[in-house]
């Protein structure tokens, strides 16, 4: 019963980059560390007990890192302006950004434009969760 456990573990650890909220990954690791257990030799009905006591407390444990309120992320973006695509964030729709260690949902603020991914990018705003931002290139011209 490891093997299920691995596959399972990498696809939602692999699935964070896509899915926002902090929840997929966090599940995956659950799932990682109960292959562990699987190796071990624990029954199936202690796997799947131990996998969602672990998911569980990786989320909240996760949830804890995300910041709370519009101050606390006013200070986080004071920090740095930089960021980097990780997926490609097509005109008018919605990527995802490596910002400060972490990955996050992001917007181009001007609509037209197409951003690449790996390309660099300024933070220009922020709705929600969510990253406004726009081409390296186009901000320092």
């Amino acid at each position: 019963m490891v093997w299920p456990w691995l596959a399972f573990g990498l696809l939602l650890v692999a699935s964070e980059l896509f899915l926002p909220g902090l929840v997929a990954g966090p599940t995956g690791v659950a799932a990682l560390g109960t292959a562990l257990l699987a190796y071990w030799g624990l029954p199936v009905w202690a796997q799947f007990l131990a996998w969602v006591l672990l998911s569980i407390a990786l989320i909240l444990l996760s949830q804890r890192l995300v910041p709370k309120g519009p101050a606390q992320l006013e200070d986080i973006l004071k920090e740095s302006r930089e960021a980097r695509a990780v997926t490609a964030i097509p005109p008018g729709k919605q990527g995802r950004v490596s910002y400060l260690g972490s990955t996050w949902n992001a917007k181009c603020s001007i609509p037209d434009v197409e951003i690449q991914p790996g390309q660099e990018v300024y933070v220009v705003d922020r709705k929600g969760n969510t990253l406004i931002v726009m081409p390296t290139q186009l901000f320092e011209s």
